[in-house]
C-alpha cells in the first residue's frame, strides 16, 4: 500500500503543474481526464479527498504540458484566442445572413410593435414632454387619437435617435407662435 508521501490530492497536483500560480481544481480534473489517470484512493463524501500516485501524476504533467504546447502553437482551438481571420469570416457569415438575422431580431424583439404613449414613454426613458412635443409637431408619426394612440416601435427608435441631436431638441421644445 502506497504513504501519504507517494499519494498527492488534486490541490498538491495544481501547485506542481503551475507552481506560484496553482490552477484550478476544475483545471486539475480536466488533464487528469486527458491523461486517462484514476486516484489511487477515491475520495468521498465528509472530507474525503482524492489522492493520485506519483507515478500517475507524471502523465498528469505530461498532458498538461502537451496541452500547452498544443495550445501555443494553435493546433488546439479550445483556449486559444480568437485571431483576426476567425472575426473576419464571422462578419463575412454576419454579412451574408444580414436578412434571416434582421428577420430573427425582428421576431425576438422585447418592444411590441405598436405602444401607447404611457409605455412608450417608459421604453424610451425620455420625459413625457418630449414624445408629446414630437407628436404634436408631426415629428413622431401614431395612429389613433389620444387615449387609443399608438406609435410604431420603428418609429419610436427613429425618434429618439433624433432627440440625441442639440438642434433637433431645442427645436422640438420651442414653443410654436400659433
Amino acid at each position: 500500500m502506497p504513504t501519504d508521501e507517494d499519494l498527492l490530492t488534486k490541490e498538491q497536483i495544481a501547485e506542481l503543474l503551475s507552481p506560484g500560480q496553482p490552477l484550478t481544481v476544475r483545471s486539475v480534473e480536466r488533464y487528469i481526464s486527458l491523461a486517462e489517470v484514476s486516484p489511487a484512493e477515491k475520495g468521498g463524501g465528509r472530507g474525503q479527498v482524492s489522492r493520485f500516485r506519483r507515478s500517475d501524476v507524471e502523465k498528469i504533467v505530461t498532458a498538461y504540458r502537451a496541452a500547452k504546447e498544443a495550445r501555443e502553437s494553435g493546433e488546439s482551438q479550445a483556449l486559444a484566442p480568437r485571431t483576426n481571420s476567425a472575426v473576419a469570416a464571422f462578419e463575412g457569415l454576419l454579412g451574408r445572413q444580414a436578412e434571416g438575422f434582421e428577420a430573427l431580431r425582428s421576431a425576438l424583439d422585447p418592444w411590441p410593435v405598436w405602444i401607447d404613449t404611457k409605455r412608450a414613454v417608459e421604453l424610451s426613458g425620455m420625459p413625457p414632454s418630449w414624445l408629446h412635443a414630437g407628436l404634436r409637431k408631426g415629428e413622431l408619426a401614431a395612429v389613433g387619437k389620444r387615449t387609443t394612440r399608438r406609435i410604431h416601435r420603428d418609429d419610436l427608435r427613429a425618434f429618439c435617435d433624433k432627440v440625441k441631436e442639440p438642434e433637433f431638441l431645442a427645436a422640438l421644445l420651442t414653443k410654436s407662435a400659433t
